[in-house]
């Protein structure tokens, strides 16, 4: 699989402008829900093996995917699939029986069942508690619970498993600290920038699509994502600039790309532009003298 792509210089979106760029992209360009999430999840699973491979967890003895029935466990269940291909030991975790999955993500649970995928229902407290041994086991976890459609707090079943997988990435439950990464949003993370209500999943990267979320990255629980990838899956990114009604924009490295980083040995400070610094109200200047 190809390394990662970062992008930037875009603007973050909220839940809803989310939402119309995916309706639009298929309304105007053609690109199917369906193919959208086959991209989606299968950008997740490229981060997955760059995740394992910059962390040099090899051999990785097991990855969970762990997968609500909302259009973000579809996408959990399209990586899962494709991570497959390079980690026999795979195995998805569903918080729902399959009879209660719809659309796409009941076809990518039949996809995932016919090549003989390995699934675990954990519909249940019981159920769930039974399977955590397994979930303890991995050295991957990938978080396909809750996306950006929540909303209000994470509740009810949801919640324990956060919590737990939470105790599963500190190390609190696990001889070797499993790591986390969440698909698209962070599970329990409010898209729009407000905070955390409930329990939220404290991913050490988070693959997201198309565009930031507004709450990725102004929230004060916006570090629960992590280290925050943003992937192309298929929407025009002029979509996003025509619906993105916010001033909130993505650096990302590339910005700096064309920057030279090897100075001549010859040259002097004054040859690199000029830096102004804003900051120091009364009794608060000791940051701006700092960074001066």
């Amino acid at each position: 699989m190809p390394g990662l792509r970062y992008e930037s210089n875009m603007k973050a979106l909220t839940a809803a402008e989310m939402r119309e760029v995916d309706r639009l992209t298929t309304e105007r360009f053609g690109i199917s829900q369906s193919q959208l999430m086959e991209n989606a999840g299968k950008v997740v699973a490229e981060a997955v093996v760059h995740q394992i491979g910059v962390l040099d967890l090899a051999p990785v003895r097991q990855i969970v995917v762990l997968c609500g029935k909302g259009n973000n466990g579809g996408d959990g269940l399209v990586a899962a699939r494709h991570l497959r291909e390079e980690f026999r030991h795979t195995t998805v975790v569903m918080l729902c029986a399959p009879a209660e999955l719809k659309g796409d993500p009941q076809a990518n649970y039949w996809r995932w069942a016919e090549i003989g995928g390995e699934t675990v229902i954990a519909e249940n407290e019981a159920a769930w508690s039974k399977a955590l041994g397994r979930i303890e086991a991995a050295d991957v976890l990938v978080d396909a619970l809750l996306g950006t459609g929540l909303r209000g707090r994470a509740s009810g079943l949801a919640a324990q498993a956060i919590t737990d997988l939470n105790a599963l990435s500190r190390g609190a439950r696990a001889a070797r600290p499993a790591v986390i990464v969440s698909v698209d949003i962070a599970s329990g993370l409010p898209s729009d920038g407000e905070d955390a209500e409930g329990p939220a999943v404290r991913a050490h990267v988070t693959v997201t699509f198309t565009a930031p979320k507004i709450g990725q990255l102004i929230s004060r629980d916006a570090g629960f994502c992590g280290e925050l990838v943003v992937r192309q899956i298929g929407s025009p990114p002029e979509l996003v600039e025509e619906l993105g009604n916010r001033p909130i924009r993505w650096v990302g490295p590339d910005e700096f790309a064309g920057m030279p980083l090897i100075r001549p040995a010859d040259s002097h400070k004054g040859l690199y532009g000029h830096a102004v610094i804003i900051g120091g109200s009364p009794g608060m200047a000791g940051a701006a003298v700092t960074a001066g």
